[in-house]
């Protein structure tokens, strides 16, 4: 329940933004060290902490 009520106040839009920014990240080669974990943590991102 927990994770619904995430998912549907904070989840879906904190998701697409962190998702965006991960893939502008990882199309650097700079960033490339912060996008590929941001990129890991996208599901804890969409569906919340544990």
């Amino acid at each position: 329940m927990k994770t619904a009520i995430w998912f549907a106040l904070i989840g879906w839009w904190a998701g697409t933004a962190w998702l965006a920014i991960a893939v502008a990240f990882c199309a650097t080669i700079f960033l490339l060290p912060i996008g590929w974990p941001m990129l890991k943590a996208v599901p804890q991102v969409f569906f919340g902490p544990d």
